[in-house]
């Protein structure tokens, strides 16, 4: 288990959190017998609870957590598999839920451990084509609640930069459009890699734990000694990610908390000296939003772009107005962007979606997190739905060249593009909750 340090103070910052007992992931990793009773009994352990925890839905780790069987849970009615063929590929949806039904996330290890489907408190938040029984054809739907990592984002044409052990910028050329050195599991756009690659790895569930409130914990890992192309650019990492269902016993309100923790594994005999040329954490949460559907986002400034896409390096003000209210869908202009966050008078970096009905969808972004992209340029139009992307990142597109090799980057524009050294690692996570009124 990490030994994580408290999340840094200032907004906007990612900091390395050292860690002296990482080790490599064991695919063994046994499962306990029993599901633990649902009683509200609390561990007599002090709070250790993060502010953006406390503020939400109290799973974390003040509870006591054990780990569960996975064939309990489907005795429970808490877990249900499924395999899926999809473009020609197997696809393994794992669906779990708590026992009262209010939460339920359906993910695919295959897809990067990819939440696929959402519902809170009734509401199907996230849906995917893949769970549809139509779905087919010849490429798999990926976009839902997919991880963007190592890096998030749009990336000048495929290059990250980092500082070396004596402070010299350095280069590293990830792949190539239509050739990705044979593999494929790169994405590409205008020439640029967009979307990072963990999504398109196969990532294992370690371990499935619930507390003593009936909360629900899953852990995925992911080994870049794994994949042979990661491992010779970039090194030597492993992979968490870790998914909580939980309710929260006051109000009601139940949520999903999605935690990433990357952790430099290799050595000075490794790549690149043992360093870990990590460039950041984001996420791609889909959101189904109705046609009277509104939103809110907690921005700053908006970063600007030049050719395709790519940020300049400069700050300006919003080109729209995100803080007090606008329509999610296309109906008042599409939006395409990243912004710097801008918490509110509590402290907290949240966004909210208000349908049509009134229901509430908010997504809290933690400390790390200080980058915000707003994408609404798409419809399902199967299914008549609208999409809102809402993602949390720790860095901006193109953070490493903003940061190590564009002289022209704002000064007030911070990329947080990180560099790890051995046995350190780096932290994210965000809240998706329900508030129906």
């Amino acid at each position: 288990m990490l030994n994580i340090s408290p999340e840094h103070p200032r907004m906007g910052t990612t900091a390395p959190i050292n860690d002296n007992t990482a080790t490599a992931v064991n695919r063994q990793t046994p499962l306990a017998k029993d599901i633990p009773p649902t009683t509200q009994q609390r561990n007599s352990s002090p709070d250790t609870r993060s502010t953006e925890t406390q503020s939400l839905s109290k799973p974390q780790e003040d509870f006591s957590w054990q780990t569960v069987n996975l064939e309990n849970l489907k005795t429970a009615g808490m877990l249900s598999t499924e395999t899926k063929k999809v473009a020609g590929k197997d696809i393994t949806i794992q669906s779990f839920s708590l026992r009262d039904q209010s939460a339920k996330v359906s993910i695919s290890p295959e897809l990067g451990a990819n939440v696929l489907n959402l519902e809170l408190a009734g509401e199907k938040i996230i849906s995917s084509p893949v769970l549809e029984s139509k779905a087919g054809g010849n490429k798999v739907h990926e976009m839902e609640g997919m991880p963007l990592i190592s890096p998030p984002n749009r990336t000048n044409k495929s290059k990250i930069y980092y500082s070396d052990a004596k402070g010299k910028t350095r280069e590293i050329k990830l792949a190539k459009p239509k050739q990705d050195e044979g593999n494929g599991n790169f994405e590409f756009n205008e020439g640029n890699m967009i979307h990072g690659r963990m999504h398109k790895e196969l990532w294992s569930l370690q371990k499935a734990e619930t507390n003593n409130t009936g909360d629900l914990r899953l852990t995925y890992n992911f080994n870049t000694q794994d994949d042979l192309i990661l491992s010779r650019k970039l090194g030597s990492a492993k992979f968490s990610m870790t998914y909580t269902l939980s309710k929260n016993p006051e109000t009601g309100v139940p949520s999903l908390k999605t935690e990433v923790t990357v952790t430099n594994t290799g050595d000075e005999r490794s790549p690149n000296g043992g360093l870990y040329p990590l460039v950041g954490l984001g996420f791609h949460p889909y959101f189904n939003v109705d046609e009277a559907a509104s939103f809110t986002a907690a921005v700053g400034k908006e970063l600007k772009l030049g050719e395709k896409g790519i940020p300049t390096g400069k700050l300006e003000n919003p080109s729209n107005d995100l803080t007090t209210g606008r329509k999610a869908s296309k109906a008042d202009g599409q939006i395409d962007a990243t912004y710097t966050v801008k918490p509110n008078a509590q402290g907290e970096v949240r966004s909210t979606i208000t349908q049509g009905n009134g229901t509430k969808i908010h997504i809290d972004q933690s400390r790390e997190m200080g980058f915000i992209t707003i994408y609404n340029g798409e419809t399902d139009k199967r299914a008549g739905q609208n999409k809102l992307c809402i993602e949390p990142l720790t860095c901006p597109p193109n953070a490493s060249e903003l940061q190590f090799n564009n002289k022209g980057t704002d000064a007030a524009l911070t990329p947080n593009a990180i560099t790890l050294k051995p046995k350190e690692s780096q932290r994210a996570s965000f809240i998706i909750s329900v508030e129906k009124t």
